[in-house]
Protein backbone atom coordinates (compact mmCIF):
# COMPACT_ATOMS: atom_id res chain seq x y z
CA UNK A 1 0.00 0.00 0.00
CA UNK A 2 1.14 3.21 -0.79
CA UNK A 3 0.56 6.42 1.75
CA UNK A 4 0.56 9.97 0.58
CA UNK A 5 1.29 12.97 2.66
CA UNK A 6 1.43 16.62 1.76
CA UNK A 7 4.10 19.31 2.89
CA UNK A 8 1.33 21.73 2.60
CA UNK A 9 -1.84 20.13 4.49
CA UNK A 10 -2.97 21.84 7.32
CA UNK A 11 -2.88 18.34 8.92
CA UNK A 12 0.54 17.75 10.74
CA UNK A 13 2.37 14.68 9.53
CA UNK A 14 1.51 12.65 11.84
CA UNK A 15 -2.25 13.05 11.71
CA UNK A 16 -1.63 12.63 7.78
CA UNK A 17 0.17 9.29 8.45
CA UNK A 18 -2.40 8.21 11.47
CA UNK A 19 -5.32 9.08 8.65
CA UNK A 20 -3.65 6.96 5.85
CA UNK A 21 -3.47 4.26 8.00
CA UNK A 22 -6.68 4.18 9.13
CA UNK A 23 -8.46 4.55 5.65
CA UNK A 24 -6.49 1.69 4.07
CA UNK A 25 -7.55 -0.86 7.25
CA UNK A 26 -11.38 0.40 7.42
CA UNK A 27 -11.58 0.06 3.91
CA UNK A 28 -10.23 -3.45 3.78
CA UNK A 29 -6.90 -2.37 1.56
CA UNK A 30 -4.62 -3.85 5.01
CA UNK A 31 -6.56 -6.64 6.32
CA UNK A 32 -6.99 -8.41 9.67
CA UNK A 33 -3.52 -9.96 10.94
CA UNK A 34 -1.03 -8.36 8.23
CA UNK A 35 2.35 -7.16 9.33
CA UNK A 36 2.80 -3.55 8.70
CA UNK A 37 6.15 -2.11 7.62
CA UNK A 38 8.65 -1.17 10.46
CA UNK A 39 8.61 2.09 11.64
CA UNK A 40 11.94 3.05 9.65
CA UNK A 41 10.72 1.76 6.10
CA UNK A 42 7.57 3.88 7.00
CA UNK A 43 9.90 7.11 7.14
CA UNK A 44 12.37 6.21 4.54
CA UNK A 45 9.73 6.12 2.50
CA UNK A 46 7.56 9.15 3.27
CA UNK A 47 11.21 10.79 3.68
CA UNK A 48 10.20 12.05 7.42
CA UNK A 49 11.53 11.29 10.85
CA UNK A 50 11.05 7.73 12.53
CA UNK A 51 9.98 9.69 15.57
CA UNK A 52 6.80 11.12 13.65
CA UNK A 53 6.01 7.66 12.61
CA UNK A 54 6.52 5.94 15.81
CA UNK A 55 4.04 8.79 17.67
CA UNK A 56 1.63 7.76 14.62
CA UNK A 57 1.65 4.42 15.50
CA UNK A 58 0.91 5.26 18.75
CA UNK A 59 -2.29 6.47 18.33
CA UNK A 60 -3.25 3.50 15.58
CA UNK A 61 -2.29 1.04 18.54
CA UNK A 62 -3.68 3.29 21.41
CA UNK A 63 -7.21 3.58 18.68
CA UNK A 64 -7.66 0.02 18.24
CA UNK A 65 -6.33 0.12 14.79
CA UNK A 66 -3.11 -2.20 15.31
CA UNK A 67 -1.68 -4.18 17.58
CA UNK A 68 2.34 -5.28 18.06
CA UNK A 69 4.81 -6.70 20.36
CA UNK A 70 8.36 -5.60 21.15
CA UNK A 71 10.63 -8.37 18.39
CA UNK A 72 7.49 -9.31 16.68
CA UNK A 73 6.56 -6.70 14.58
CA UNK A 74 2.84 -4.84 14.08
CA UNK A 75 0.03 -5.93 12.93
CA UNK A 76 -3.77 -4.65 11.85
CA UNK A 77 -5.96 -5.54 15.10
CA UNK A 78 -7.99 -8.69 14.53
CA UNK A 79 -11.06 -6.73 15.14
CA UNK A 80 -11.55 -3.41 14.21
CA UNK A 81 -14.63 -0.90 14.67
CA UNK A 82 -14.76 0.62 11.29
CA UNK A 83 -16.52 4.43 11.16
CA UNK A 84 -20.16 3.99 10.48
CA UNK A 85 -21.94 6.45 7.71
CA UNK A 86 -24.29 8.88 9.63
CA UNK A 87 -27.57 7.31 10.96
CA UNK A 88 -31.30 8.25 11.75
CA UNK A 89 -30.82 7.80 15.28
CA UNK A 90 -31.23 11.26 16.64
CA UNK A 91 -28.88 10.40 19.28
CA UNK A 92 -25.04 11.64 18.52
CA UNK A 93 -22.42 10.20 19.94
CA UNK A 94 -20.63 11.51 22.32
CA UNK A 95 -17.75 14.18 21.71
CA UNK A 96 -14.43 12.88 21.77
CA UNK A 97 -13.14 17.08 21.81
CA UNK A 98 -13.96 19.62 23.83
CA UNK A 99 -14.02 23.09 22.97
CA UNK A 100 -16.32 24.83 25.71
CA UNK A 101 -14.86 26.91 27.89
CA UNK A 102 -14.23 26.33 31.44
CA UNK A 103 -11.12 23.41 31.13
CA UNK A 104 -7.93 23.50 32.89
CA UNK A 105 -5.16 24.63 30.87
CA UNK A 106 -2.14 22.60 31.66
CA UNK A 107 0.64 23.76 29.02
CA UNK A 108 3.39 25.79 30.52
CA UNK A 109 1.82 25.72 34.10
CA UNK A 110 4.58 25.98 36.68
CA UNK A 111 4.42 22.86 38.42
CA UNK A 112 7.80 23.22 40.03
CA UNK A 113 6.90 26.22 41.63
CA UNK A 114 3.36 24.62 42.13
CA UNK A 115 4.58 21.89 43.91
CA UNK A 116 7.70 24.24 45.73
CA UNK A 117 4.57 26.72 47.56
CA UNK A 118 3.02 23.33 48.39
CA UNK A 119 5.94 21.81 50.12
CA UNK A 120 6.52 24.55 52.11
CA UNK A 121 2.97 26.10 53.16
CA UNK A 122 2.82 22.23 54.12
CA UNK A 123 6.05 22.07 56.06
CA UNK A 124 4.56 22.34 58.83
CA UNK A 125 0.94 22.97 60.67
CA UNK A 126 -0.36 26.29 60.60
CA UNK A 127 0.37 27.67 64.33
CA UNK A 128 -2.66 29.88 64.29
CA UNK A 129 -5.88 29.84 62.68
CA UNK A 130 -5.80 32.65 59.81
CA UNK A 131 -7.59 35.79 60.54
CA UNK A 132 -11.22 36.28 59.41
CA UNK A 133 -10.80 38.30 56.39
CA UNK A 134 -7.47 36.39 55.47
CA UNK A 135 -3.92 36.36 56.13
CA UNK A 136 -1.91 39.52 55.98
CA UNK A 137 0.70 38.54 53.54
CA UNK A 138 -1.74 37.44 51.16
CA UNK A 139 -4.29 40.49 51.31
CA UNK A 140 -1.14 42.67 50.97
CA UNK A 141 0.08 40.71 47.56
CA UNK A 142 -3.30 40.52 46.42
CA UNK A 143 -3.73 44.10 47.11
CA UNK A 144 -0.46 44.83 45.39
CA UNK A 145 -1.67 42.88 42.15
CA UNK A 146 -4.98 44.43 42.20
CA UNK A 147 -3.29 48.09 42.53
CA UNK A 148 -0.63 47.47 39.86
CA UNK A 149 -3.35 45.99 37.22
CA UNK A 150 -6.42 47.83 38.05
CA UNK A 151 -5.51 50.38 40.88
CA UNK A 152 -6.34 50.10 44.54
CA UNK A 153 -8.26 53.88 45.61
CA UNK A 154 -8.07 55.11 49.30
CA UNK A 155 -10.65 53.78 51.42
CA UNK A 156 -10.68 50.16 50.28
CA UNK A 157 -10.05 46.51 52.29
CA UNK A 158 -9.04 43.46 50.53
CA UNK A 159 -10.57 40.00 52.18
CA UNK A 160 -10.29 36.58 51.02
CA UNK A 161 -13.39 34.28 50.57
CA UNK A 162 -13.30 30.41 49.76
CA UNK A 163 -15.04 30.46 45.98
CA UNK A 164 -16.12 33.28 43.55
CA UNK A 165 -19.77 32.60 44.18
CA UNK A 166 -19.23 33.34 47.88
CA UNK A 167 -17.52 36.40 47.44
CA UNK A 168 -20.26 37.61 45.14
CA UNK A 169 -22.93 37.11 47.68
CA UNK A 170 -21.03 38.28 50.70
CA UNK A 171 -20.40 41.99 48.74
CA UNK A 172 -23.54 42.13 47.01
CA UNK A 173 -25.37 41.64 50.30
CA UNK A 174 -23.46 44.27 51.73
CA UNK A 175 -23.89 46.82 48.83
CA UNK A 176 -27.33 45.83 47.72
CA UNK A 177 -29.07 43.49 49.75
CA UNK A 178 -32.01 41.75 48.78
CA UNK A 179 -31.88 44.09 45.41
CA UNK A 180 -32.66 42.72 41.78
CA UNK A 181 -28.88 42.70 40.26
CA UNK A 182 -28.11 43.63 36.55
CA UNK A 183 -25.75 41.41 34.73
CA UNK A 184 -23.51 42.60 31.52
CA UNK A 185 -23.88 39.96 29.00
CA UNK A 186 -21.93 38.29 27.59
CA UNK A 187 -20.12 36.93 30.47
CA UNK A 188 -18.31 34.11 31.08
CA UNK A 189 -19.21 30.50 32.09
CA UNK A 190 -17.50 30.89 35.28
CA UNK A 191 -19.33 34.10 36.28
CA UNK A 192 -22.61 33.01 35.32
CA UNK A 193 -22.46 29.99 37.37
CA UNK A 194 -21.46 32.11 40.54
CA UNK A 195 -24.24 34.81 39.61
CA UNK A 196 -27.11 31.94 39.47
CA UNK A 197 -25.44 30.48 42.97
CA UNK A 198 -26.57 34.09 44.81
CA UNK A 199 -30.21 33.53 44.22
CA UNK A 200 -30.91 37.12 43.66
CA UNK A 201 -33.43 37.95 40.25
CA UNK A 202 -30.43 38.34 37.56
CA UNK A 203 -31.53 41.03 34.96
CA UNK A 204 -29.13 40.72 31.87
CA UNK A 205 -28.61 43.54 29.97
CA UNK A 206 -25.68 43.82 26.91
CA UNK A 207 -22.51 45.38 27.93
CA UNK A 208 -21.89 46.94 24.30
CA UNK A 209 -19.17 49.69 24.72
CA UNK A 210 -21.80 53.14 24.92
CA UNK A 211 -22.04 56.47 27.05
CA UNK A 212 -25.58 55.43 27.91
CA UNK A 213 -25.57 51.14 29.31
CA UNK A 214 -29.18 49.87 28.96
CA UNK A 215 -28.92 48.77 32.68
CA UNK A 216 -32.37 47.75 34.09
CA UNK A 217 -34.16 50.31 35.62
CA UNK A 218 -35.32 48.16 38.81
CA UNK A 219 -31.83 47.18 39.72
CA UNK A 220 -30.78 47.77 42.75
CA UNK A 221 -26.59 46.69 42.08
CA UNK A 222 -24.57 45.97 38.63
CA UNK A 223 -22.49 43.48 38.10
CA UNK A 224 -19.63 43.93 35.27
CA UNK A 225 -16.45 42.63 34.28
CA UNK A 226 -13.63 44.82 34.24
CA UNK A 227 -13.23 44.40 30.40
CA UNK A 228 -16.50 45.31 29.57
CA UNK A 229 -17.28 43.25 26.84
CA UNK A 230 -16.45 39.78 26.76
CA UNK A 231 -15.80 37.62 23.69
CA UNK A 232 -14.21 41.19 21.87
CA UNK A 233 -11.39 43.08 21.47
CA UNK A 234 -12.68 46.12 22.94
CA UNK A 235 -12.23 47.45 26.47
CA UNK A 236 -14.04 49.58 28.70
CA UNK A 237 -13.95 53.05 27.26
CA UNK A 238 -13.93 56.02 29.58
CA UNK A 239 -17.46 56.81 27.93
CA UNK A 240 -18.84 53.81 29.16
CA UNK A 241 -17.68 54.26 32.64
CA UNK A 242 -18.69 57.44 33.00
CA UNK A 243 -22.27 55.90 32.14
CA UNK A 244 -22.28 53.75 34.54
CA UNK A 245 -21.45 56.17 37.15
CA UNK A 246 -24.36 58.53 35.93
CA UNK A 247 -26.41 55.50 36.18
CA UNK A 248 -25.74 55.09 40.16
CA UNK A 249 -26.05 58.75 40.52
CA UNK A 250 -29.06 58.25 39.11
CA UNK A 251 -30.38 55.44 41.19
CA UNK A 252 -27.86 55.14 43.82
CA UNK A 253 -27.62 51.45 42.69
CA UNK A 254 -24.18 49.63 43.84
CA UNK A 255 -21.23 48.34 41.05
CA UNK A 256 -19.79 45.72 41.97
CA UNK A 257 -16.56 45.05 39.26
CA UNK A 258 -15.95 41.28 38.39
CA UNK A 259 -12.00 40.98 37.95
CA UNK A 260 -10.75 37.41 36.47
CA UNK A 261 -7.38 37.70 36.66
CA UNK A 262 -6.16 35.58 33.49
CA UNK A 263 -3.55 36.17 30.34
CA UNK A 264 -2.20 39.75 29.91
CA UNK A 265 -3.28 41.63 26.73
CA UNK A 266 -1.64 45.07 25.94
CA UNK A 267 -5.30 46.55 25.06
CA UNK A 268 -6.02 45.30 29.38
CA UNK A 269 -3.31 45.06 31.16
CA UNK A 270 -3.80 48.59 33.09
CA UNK A 271 -7.54 49.04 32.82
CA UNK A 272 -8.53 50.96 35.81
CA UNK A 273 -11.02 49.75 38.27
CA UNK A 274 -14.51 51.41 38.83
CA UNK A 275 -13.76 51.95 42.49
CA UNK A 276 -11.86 54.74 41.26
CA UNK A 277 -15.37 56.47 39.54
CA UNK A 278 -18.28 55.35 41.85
CA UNK A 279 -17.79 56.69 45.75
CA UNK A 280 -16.32 53.98 48.28
CA UNK A 281 -19.81 52.77 50.11
CA UNK A 282 -21.33 51.77 46.63
CA UNK A 283 -18.62 50.02 44.87
CA UNK A 284 -16.31 47.09 45.52
CA UNK A 285 -14.67 44.44 43.27
CA UNK A 286 -14.45 40.81 43.77
CA UNK A 287 -11.87 38.28 41.53
CA UNK A 288 -10.41 34.75 41.49
CA UNK A 289 -7.23 33.20 39.81
CA UNK A 290 -8.70 29.94 38.61
CA UNK A 291 -8.71 31.68 34.96
CA UNK A 292 -4.42 32.05 35.43
CA UNK A 293 -3.64 29.24 37.62
CA UNK A 294 -6.11 26.43 35.48
CA UNK A 295 -7.71 25.00 39.05
CA UNK A 296 -10.19 24.74 41.06
CA UNK A 297 -8.16 26.57 44.34
CA UNK A 298 -11.46 27.49 46.31
CA UNK A 299 -10.45 30.84 46.61
CA UNK A 300 -11.41 34.02 45.51
CA UNK A 301 -11.05 38.06 46.87
CA UNK A 302 -13.21 41.51 47.58
CA UNK A 303 -12.07 44.98 47.65
CA UNK A 304 -14.62 46.09 49.65
CA UNK A 305 -15.38 49.87 51.24
CA UNK A 306 -13.24 50.08 54.28
CA UNK A 307 -17.05 50.79 56.30
CA UNK A 308 -18.44 47.80 54.91
CA UNK A 309 -15.39 45.68 55.95
CA UNK A 310 -17.24 44.42 59.42
CA UNK A 311 -20.15 42.96 57.54
CA UNK A 312 -17.78 41.07 55.32
CA UNK A 313 -15.97 39.81 58.18
CA UNK A 314 -19.42 38.73 59.88
CA UNK A 315 -20.61 36.71 56.79
CA UNK A 316 -17.29 35.01 56.40
CA UNK A 317 -17.60 33.80 60.00
CA UNK A 318 -20.90 33.32 59.91
CA UNK A 319 -21.21 31.85 56.76
CA UNK A 320 -17.65 29.82 57.36
CA UNK A 321 -16.53 31.26 54.50
CA UNK A 322 -12.51 31.46 55.28
CA UNK A 323 -10.37 29.61 52.90
CA UNK A 324 -7.80 26.84 54.32
CA UNK A 325 -4.47 28.67 55.82
CA UNK A 326 -2.91 26.15 53.54
CA UNK A 327 -4.33 27.31 50.78
CA UNK A 328 -3.72 30.84 51.45
CA UNK A 329 -0.21 30.27 51.85
CA UNK A 330 0.04 28.79 48.48
CA UNK A 331 -1.19 31.49 46.73
CA UNK A 332 0.72 34.03 48.65
CA UNK A 333 3.74 32.51 47.71
CA UNK A 334 3.29 32.21 44.39
CA UNK A 335 1.99 35.62 44.29
CA UNK A 336 5.43 36.61 46.19
CA UNK A 337 7.56 35.32 43.92
CA UNK A 338 5.96 36.08 40.67
CA UNK A 339 5.02 32.81 39.19
CA UNK A 340 1.47 34.64 38.93
CA UNK A 341 2.55 36.71 36.84
CA UNK A 342 5.24 35.13 34.50
CA UNK A 343 1.68 32.43 34.35
CA UNK A 344 -0.35 35.52 32.93
CA UNK A 345 2.30 36.06 30.45
CA UNK A 346 2.51 32.17 29.17
CA UNK A 347 -1.10 32.08 28.77
CA UNK A 348 -1.07 35.33 26.53
CA UNK A 349 1.51 33.62 24.31
CA UNK A 350 -1.09 30.59 24.21
CA UNK A 351 -3.88 33.03 23.48
CA UNK A 352 -1.63 34.07 20.38
CA UNK A 353 -1.16 30.80 19.03
CA UNK A 354 -5.21 30.18 19.66
CA UNK A 355 -5.65 33.30 17.80
CA UNK A 356 -2.67 32.08 14.75
CA UNK A 357 -5.12 28.55 14.67
CA UNK A 358 -8.60 30.06 14.63
CA UNK A 359 -7.32 32.28 11.77
CA UNK A 360 -6.25 29.46 9.73
CA UNK A 361 -9.02 27.13 10.10
CA UNK A 362 -11.61 30.03 9.37
CA UNK A 363 -9.43 31.54 6.52
CA UNK A 364 -12.08 29.87 4.29
CA UNK A 365 -15.26 30.71 5.95
CA UNK A 366 -14.72 34.54 4.94
CA UNK A 367 -18.37 35.11 6.24
CA UNK A 368 -17.22 34.00 9.89
CA UNK A 369 -15.63 36.78 11.86
CA UNK A 370 -13.03 35.48 14.57
CA UNK A 371 -12.61 37.85 17.81
CA UNK A 372 -9.25 37.99 19.81
CA UNK A 373 -9.04 35.39 23.14
CA UNK A 374 -10.41 36.69 25.84
CA UNK A 375 -8.53 36.34 29.58
CA UNK A 376 -9.72 33.22 29.89
CA UNK A 377 -8.52 31.87 26.30
CA UNK A 378 -12.04 31.49 25.15
CA UNK A 379 -12.93 33.22 21.65
CA UNK A 380 -16.28 33.83 19.63
CA UNK A 381 -16.46 32.93 16.16
CA UNK A 382 -19.61 34.93 15.00
CA UNK A 383 -21.73 33.80 12.28
CA UNK A 384 -24.45 35.85 10.39
CA UNK A 385 -27.74 35.56 10.94
CA UNK A 386 -28.61 33.28 8.25
CA UNK A 387 -26.78 30.60 10.25
CA UNK A 388 -27.99 30.09 13.15
CA UNK A 389 -24.68 28.96 15.82
CA UNK A 390 -27.71 26.20 17.86
CA UNK A 391 -27.81 24.89 14.45
CA UNK A 392 -23.63 24.07 14.49
CA UNK A 393 -23.96 22.19 17.81
CA UNK A 394 -25.26 18.90 16.78
CA UNK A 395 -23.13 18.29 13.75
CA UNK A 396 -20.47 18.95 15.33
CA UNK A 397 -21.10 16.49 18.02
CA UNK A 398 -21.78 14.45 15.91
CA UNK A 399 -18.13 14.93 14.36
CA UNK A 400 -16.72 14.49 17.73
CA UNK A 401 -16.33 18.38 18.71
CA UNK A 402 -18.39 19.73 21.30
CA UNK A 403 -18.71 23.51 21.13
CA UNK A 404 -20.90 26.06 22.65
CA UNK A 405 -22.66 29.19 21.95
CA UNK A 406 -23.20 32.93 23.15
CA UNK A 407 -26.90 31.51 24.36
CA UNK A 408 -24.53 29.61 27.31
CA UNK A 409 -22.66 32.75 28.48
CA UNK A 410 -25.64 34.90 29.68
CA UNK A 411 -29.10 34.85 31.47
CA UNK A 412 -31.21 36.09 28.66
CA UNK A 413 -31.64 35.84 24.24
CA UNK A 414 -27.84 36.84 23.10
CA UNK A 415 -27.52 39.71 20.90
CA UNK A 416 -24.25 37.94 19.58
CA UNK A 417 -24.91 35.41 17.03
CA UNK A 418 -21.51 32.68 17.17
CA UNK A 419 -20.06 29.85 18.34
CA UNK A 420 -17.64 30.15 22.03
CA UNK A 421 -14.68 27.95 21.55
CA UNK A 422 -11.29 27.09 23.66
CA UNK A 423 -8.57 25.66 22.73
CA UNK A 424 -5.25 26.00 24.86
CA UNK A 425 -5.90 22.78 26.95
CA UNK A 426 -5.30 20.60 23.74
CA UNK A 427 -2.15 20.14 21.71
CA UNK A 428 -1.18 21.61 17.94
CA UNK A 429 -2.67 18.43 16.69
CA UNK A 430 -6.05 18.16 18.12
CA UNK A 431 -6.69 21.78 18.12
CA UNK A 432 -6.41 22.30 14.20
CA UNK A 433 -8.33 18.73 13.82
CA UNK A 434 -11.01 20.50 15.91
CA UNK A 435 -11.09 23.83 14.65
CA UNK A 436 -10.90 22.56 10.76
CA UNK A 437 -14.19 20.26 11.90
CA UNK A 438 -15.69 23.43 12.84
CA UNK A 439 -15.19 25.80 10.14
CA UNK A 440 -16.24 22.54 8.15
CA UNK A 441 -19.32 22.42 9.82
CA UNK A 442 -19.64 25.99 9.43
CA UNK A 443 -19.12 26.23 5.57
CA UNK A 444 -21.88 23.09 5.31
CA UNK A 445 -24.35 25.27 6.60
CA UNK A 446 -23.33 28.41 4.48
CA UNK A 447 -23.61 26.55 1.51
CA UNK A 448 -27.15 24.89 2.95
CA UNK A 449 -28.11 28.66 3.35
CA UNK A 450 -26.36 30.22 0.39
CA UNK A 451 -24.69 32.42 2.72
CA UNK A 452 -21.57 34.33 1.85
CA UNK A 453 -22.25 37.60 3.35
CA UNK A 454 -19.51 38.84 6.01
CA UNK A 455 -20.27 37.86 10.00
CA UNK A 456 -22.48 40.80 11.56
Amino acid sequence: MSIEIRRDDWRTLRQQIVDGFASAIESGVLLPGERLPSTRTVAEGLKVSRGVVLLAYELLMARGYITGKEGSGTFVARRVQARQAPSADPVAPAATVDLVPGRCVMRGFPLVTWRSAWRQASHSPPRHTAPNLGLPGLRQAIRRRVEFTRGHPQGYQTAVCATLKDSLRVVLDALAPGAAVAVAQPMPLSLCRALAATGRPLLPFDAEDTASPAVPEEAGAIVVLTESRYLTSRTASDAWRDGLTAWHHRTGGAVVEVNLDGATRPANAHIPSLLAHVPAPHAGLVGDFTALLSTEMPLSYMVVPSSAAPLVESQIVIRDLRPTALHQQVLQRMLADGSVRRRAATLARLNEHAATLAGEAFAGTPYAAVSPPAFDGAFAVRLPAEIPAARAVPPAKAAGVRVSTFAGHGFGPPRDNGLVLHVNHLDDDDARAALHTVAGVCRDLARVAGTAAPAA
